[in-house]
Formats: C-alpha cells, structure tokens, sequence
C-alpha cells in the first residue's frame, strides 16, 4: 500500500495512508506531526529535517507525492 505525500502550503505537507498501527507509531515520532481529522490526513512540518526524517522512517514503503515538492529543500 503506497504512502501519499502532497505539499500543504509552504509549512506543512499532508501524508496519508491507509490505517497501519505502525505508521501511525511511525508518524507519530516526528516532532510536530499531527492529525488534521476534518482532512483524514496527517501533517507535518515541512522542512528539510523532518522531510528527511519521514524518508527515512518510510524508506520501506512506496510513496508518491501528488503534487511536485520542492526539490531545492533536500538542497538547503
């Protein structure tokens, strides 16, 4: 089942994903993730950090990001 990433504004990306205990574990170890309920998605900070650190976390899953995410973040 892929993860899919989609770029909220320039502070936050949405992540959703079919319901897994350990995803949600997962997600819920980067600092300042949390669950939009009105969306069904959860949130992130988006930065180079926790990008980086979601990347990791999921380096075993698919994911797909729905809208082109700035690449120039994994540069700064």
């Amino acid at each position: 089942m892929t993860i899919q990433i989609e770029k909220e504004n320039d502070e936050n990306l949405y992540i959703s994903f079919n319901y897994d205990v350990e995803r949600v574990r997962r997600i819920k170890s980067i600092k300042g993730s949390y669950w939009d309920s009105k969306k069904k998605v959860w949130g992130i900070p988006y930065n180079k950090k926790t990008l980086l650190e979601f990347l990791y976390l999921f380096s075993d899953e698919e994911i797909v990001a729905q809208d082109a995410l700035d690449c120039f973040m994994l540069m700064k």
